[in-house]
């Protein structure tokens, strides 16, 4: 009853701060230009949980795992959605592969610079578990957050050919980050169930499957006509069961669920109508699950804040190497900046979701026990670091002299 009453008492708060949190009139002293995407949630749920006020102690938190996994699922399902044959075909696919590319450069770098830094952070940290902690920062710090250039473009008034392109890139490049975060999920399943028969690829291809499955009973359901509030259920309980589905298989929930989105966006006739829906109840899934995050927040271990610093570092490293080849790109000419990684710097909601998927898929593996919420702490700080740089990254990217000269880059 107490779990209840409390994940009641946060969704409400979520819902009720939606408008103000995400809003581009609020300026909540200026603090609304530092943190883009309801970050700072985070530290709302530090403050209610062991680490706090302890109003969230570890009972409660283990009985609401099934809400964080509804977000999960969730976050799965909204991305998914956005990818619809038809739109994607609007663009070349040299453009994708490169927003590909900078992406997977920037994980790679990110996975090297660790896999070398971490044991001198962390004595003693080796094999397995030094490999796992290295390749899930780096996975995590493949994505953009597409709010931080939508949100400047408006606040500093950018426009362009560069601007589109960049939010271009922000809106894909968290597809290979999923797709790897499956991949690890399938793979490592051995880890999880050592007794299992098949091998690691049958379980990736049986969370793929899973998805299409479930995406195609989801069609099925939304193609009778039904009200809004009722397809919205429709949609929560197909959430729910690939979210609890995943959970019970060892796998991916938000990879199931993107797959059943991306199934549905490509075979629903009403896909705008499933999105609209889906979108609806987004933000205070969103916001509940960012405070339900932050109870695993390890904000007082000073190891943790210079390893962020350092994956920040990197993932600056990353992005900036990835993105140099669009000065060659023929159809992208003003793209000449060696600097256009500087305005991908900000993270976003995706890699805090990566980051609590790792956790949940690794949580029974012993070697996992000792490092997980450190490895997990310092994925969520470096997004929180990512947010407040991203505006000044971006501040310099798109100078005042340039946005009322042609409002392009440099």
């Amino acid at each position: 009853m107490r779990s209840l009453v409390i994940v009641s008492l946060i969704f409400a708060a979520a819902y009720l701060l939606t408008l103000p949190v995400f809003s581009t009139r609020w300026s909540f002293l200026g603090l609304r230009h530092l943190f883009l995407s309801g970050t700072e949630f985070l530290l709302v749920g530090v403050l209610l949980g062991a680490r706090g006020l302890d109003l969230l102690p570890e009972p409660v938190l283990r009985a609401l795992d099934p809400v964080t996994h509804l977000a999960l699922g969730w976050a799965g399902l909204i991305f998914g959605l956005q990818f619809e044959h038809k739109m994607l075909r609007v663009y070349r696919l040299r453009r994708y592969l490169r927003s590909f590319g900078q992406a997977l450069v920037t994980s790679v770098v990110t996975s090297l610079g660790i896999l070398w830094l971490l044991p001198r952070f962390l004595p003693g940290l080796e094999g397995r578990a030094l490999v796992e902690a290295a390749v899930i920062l780096g996975i995590c710090a493949g994505p953009t957050s597409p709010s931080s250039i939508h949100y400047f473009s408006r606040i500093f008034s950018i426009r362009g050919r560069v601007n589109r392109l960049l939010k271009f890139i922000a809106a894909v490049d968290g597809i290979p980050s999923v797709l790897l975060l499956g991949l690890f999920a399938g793979l490592s399943h051995r880890f999880v169930d050592p007794a299992a028969d098949f091998s690691g690829w049958v379980w990736f291809a049986a969370a793929t499957v899973l998805g299409v499955v479930l995406g195609l009973i989801l069609v099925s359901l939304v193609a009778l006509d039904f009200r809004r509030d009722e397809l919205l259920l429709f949609v929560l309980g197909m959430v729910v069961l690939a979210a609890g589905l995943a959970r019970y298989l060892h796998l991916s929930a938000l990879y199931v669920s993107f797959v059943m989105g991306v199934t549905v966006a490509n075979s629903a006739w009403n896909r705008v109508e499933v999105h609209k829906i889906a979108t609806y109840a987004e933000k205070p899934i969103y916001l509940t699950f960012l405070v339900l995050a932050g109870t695993r927040l390890v904000i007082d271990d000073p190891r943790v804040v210079a390893l962020a610093a350092v994956v920040v570092a990197l993932r600056l490293a990353g992005k900036l190497l990835g993105n140099v080849g669009w000065r060659w790109e023929t159809d992208e000419p003003l793209a000449r900046s060696p600097f256009l990684g500087l305005a991908l710097l900000s993270q976003g909601p995706l890699a805090i979701v990566l980051a609590l998927e790792f956790d949940y898929h690794l949580s029974a593996e012993p070697a996992w026990a000792g490092v997980g919420s450190l490895v997990v702490s310092t994925a969520l700080v470096a997004v929180m670091m990512s947010e407040v740089l991203s505006p000044l990254c971006l501040r310099w990217l798109y100078p005042r002299r340039l946005e009322r000269g042609r409002g392009g880059a440099r």
